[in-house]
């Protein structure tokens, strides 16, 4: 058995793999309220290759976007990430009561998870379907 068999297996709130293929086994993962996540790379150097998976992925999942972080020792200072789900928006769906409740943090608050989120001009228009998903819920 592959790991990934063993997981679909498991009634999950969240799968995240460091993958950009989302291609493994989303027929079986749409079918459930899921969040998938996937590692996107910086849109600095693969704004083509971002486009093409959030194209992909809005053939399966109806909310598509792509929102990054700061790494300071990653190529370029950023990394990105892959946001697809048929049911949950990342904006949306923030529990400000929650995040109240998570004491000492030192960089995530509410207004960074949205911040995070806006992307440059040239990164929207890469992918402008993506781009629509999420400004739905903004």
């Amino acid at each position: 058995m592959t790991s990934l068999s063993w997981i679909l297996r498991i009634p999950w709130d969240l799968l995240k793999f460091s993958s950009g293929n989302l291609s493994i086994g989303p027929l079986r993962l749409r079918q459930g309220r899921w969040i998938v996540v996937a590692q996107g790379e910086s849109f600095h150097y693969h704004t083509g290759l971002i486009a093409q998976v959030l194209d992909f992925a809005l053939k399966i999942f109806p909310i598509c976007g792509y929102y990054y972080t700061l790494v300071p020792t990653y190529p370029s200072g950023l990394i990105g990430f892959t946001f697809c789900s048929k049911h949950y928006s990342p904006l949306e769906t923030i529990d400000l009561k929650r995040a109240a409740l998570l004491d000492n943090l030192r960089y995530y608050s509410p207004d960074v998870h949205k911040a995070a989120f806006v992307l440059p001009e040239f990164v929207n228009s890469a992918s402008p379907g993506a781009s629509r998903s999420l400004k739905n819920f903004r």
